[in-house]
């Protein structure tokens, strides 16, 4: 079952998923034609791990996630 999380913009969708291995994924997805910054609160950075893409700290806590133009970013916690 996926959840919506956020959008960074029209064109950018954010779900969370269980794994099989009891860790929590967040698919997200830029379907824009340029560059988008989105923040995701109340994730666990310090069992972050990034699978594909490019994540960071959020200052206010959670994920700061930088998604160029038609790439995606996944990462588990």
């Amino acid at each position: 079952e996926a959840k919506k999380r956020s959008e960074g913009g029209q064109g950018c969708r954010v779900v969370e998923v269980s794994g099989a291995d009891g860790r929590r994924y967040l698919l997200a997805v830029n379907f824009e034609a340029s560059p988008v910054l989105v923040d995701i609160p109340g994730i666990d950075s310090a069992a972050l791990r990034v699978c594909c893409g490019k994540a960071d700290k959020s200052a206010s806590g959670g994920l700061k996630l930088s998604i160029e133009a038609g790439q995606i970013t996944l990462v588990s916690y």
